[in-house]
């Protein structure tokens, strides 16, 4: 098992099985994981179940599902900063009231860590330029 959200098991090699260990989610009893095969070892699972988790098999692409997805929502966050739509927390609140998200996309992007979320994003861009990296959120991680 490795936690590895912008490697692929190809680019790691076998006998590796992936997983999301990104924080803050807000389903944590969700293991989100990707493997070779098309079965999940039942030690996985029964491991999985002794940690209160339910494993979900997903692609083995870059990004995963939820790590992809939260990416995207934090750097269109940081992009609406950059044109001055609001601030930070005015965006997190907006987020949080309207759509129901534990947090909003600045609080999602400090526990996650703004590094992780530029790395998967500059990977997901090499593949589709629609994920290029906001120059805020490029600026925040010079200044941290």
């Amino acid at each position: 098992m490795v936690n590895s959200v912008c490697q692929t098991i190809a680019e790691l090699g076998q006998p590796f099985t992936r997983f999301n260990g990104w924080t803050g989610f807000s389903d944590p009893q969700v293991l989100e994981i990707a493997l070779a095969s098309e079965d999940i070892p039942v030690a996985l699972e029964q491991f999985a179940l002794a940690c209160g988790r339910t494993c979900i098999r997903v692609p083995d692409t870059v990004g995963m599902v939820r790590p992809r997805i939260i990416a995207m929502i934090i750097n269109e966050a940081w992009l609406a900063l950059g044109e001055e739509v609001s601030s930070e927390h005015e965006i997190d609140v907006a987020m949080k009231m309207g759509t129901n998200y534990p947090f909003g996309p600045f609080e999602w992007g400090e526990k996650i860590g703004l590094h992780r979320i530029h790395r998967l994003l500059s990977q997901l861009s090499l593949i589709d330029s629609k994920y290029k990296p906001a120059a805020r959120l490029a600026a925040a991680l010079q200044t941290s």
